[in-house]
């Protein structure tokens, strides 16, 4: 149901005060006092709770689309609090997405400085709406959510949408940092830092085997090869960086470090997960030690477990002992 919005004026510190009598119906009514009392809390994490929990509902008012993926948002997570209602919930909340699609497409094909900000703002909302998403969102097909990035994926997957906000976020970084987001978008360019998991990450540098490193072999490797090589060793090297960060940086929460690494990832890295190709595949299980640190995250429950088991199945066993310590780590 798409939000009967007569007068989207601007908000003050409560949305309440503003909707004050509301506008809109009882489910919406519900939803919108979840997302601003409950949900926005598990979106915002450690980070400054205000652009979530009143930035972006005032954004919303002016922007139809973004209202409709906070209520999918919201209606998502209440349906993890309150069980007895997941399938109303659930398609409370493909209706609402329903709606908004085609008015966020109409918007990111013309972005300008007045709505790009609601623009990133609904594309984040989509990641964790793929996130969340339970197998029954897909209709009679089942689509699990865990499953491996793949070229040609007839659903959108929660690796390649993050891509696509990091992309968003790249094209148009000098408005939303000048806009309500600026909080959120501080980087830290800072080198890898003592971390307890580092030793294990550093490892994985001899799989991608410099030409300096094997003097007596200075022709083991095809261009092809190295090139593969190159991109493994970029994604290493960032994923110990941001695996650092996600422990040791107050501006950086470990949720923040699973955006960055999935969007910061080489194309020709992403395209050596599509070919299924074992060392890339390690370095992706080693992700999913992120996710596992975040499994106490409605969105994100179980979702490194069932990518790792996935990895675990797909990978020969020569590769097993690469991916053991992932396997390893406990869930948080």
């Amino acid at each position: 149901m798409q939000p009967r919005i007569s007068h989207p004026n601007g908000l003050t510190s409560s949305l309440s005060a503003e909707l004050s009598p509301s506008p809109f119906d009882t489910q919406t009514d519900e939803l919108l006092h979840h997302y601003t009392t409950t949900a926005y809390i598990s979106l915002a994490g450690n980070r400054t709770p205000s652009v979530y929990r009143v930035a972006i509902p005032q954004m919303s008012l002016a922007y139809p689309f973004l209202f409709s993926g906070i209520l999918a948002i919201s209606a998502l997570h209440l349906a993890t609090i309150a069980p007895h209602r997941s399938q109303e919930l659930h398609n409370f909340a493909v209706a609402q997405e329903y709606v908004a699609l085609p008015l966020f497409r109409a918007s990111v094909s013309n972005p300008e400085a007045e709505n790009i900000h609601a623009i990133f703002a609904f594309a984040g909302s989509v990641v964790h709406y793929i996130m969340a998403s339970p197998e029954v969102l897909h209709g009679e097909q089942k689509v699990d959510r865990c499953r491996i990035p793949s070229r040609d994926d007839d659903h959108p997957h929660w690796f390649q949408t993050i891509r696509g906000l990091m992309t968003l976020l790249s094209s148009h970084w000098h408005e939303l940092a000048r806009g309500p987001f600026a909080p959120l978008l501080a980087y830290d360019p800072r080198p890898v830092y003592d971390n307890s998991n580092d030793k294990q990450l550093a490892k994985l540098e001899q799989l991608f085997p410099t030409p300096s490193m094997l003097p007596s072999h200075p022709n083991s490797s095809t261009p092809s090869e190295e090139e593969s090589f190159e991109n493994c060793r970029g994604a290493l090297k960032e994923l110990r960086r941001v695996s650092a960060l996600s422990r040791s940086s107050p501006t950086l929460c470990i949720k923040t470090s699973i955006h960055t690494w999935a969007g910061g990832v080489s194309p020709g890295f992403v395209e050596l997960i599509y070919d299924r190709d074992p060392r890339a595949l390690v370095l992706l299980a080693h992700y999913c030690v992120l996710l596992k640190n975040n499994n106490d995250v409605w969105y994100l429950r179980g979702l490194g477990l069932g990518l790792l088991e996935h990895i675990r199945q797909i990978l020969g066993e020569e590769w097993q002992p690469w991916i053991q310590w992932a396997l390893e780590q406990p869930v948080s």
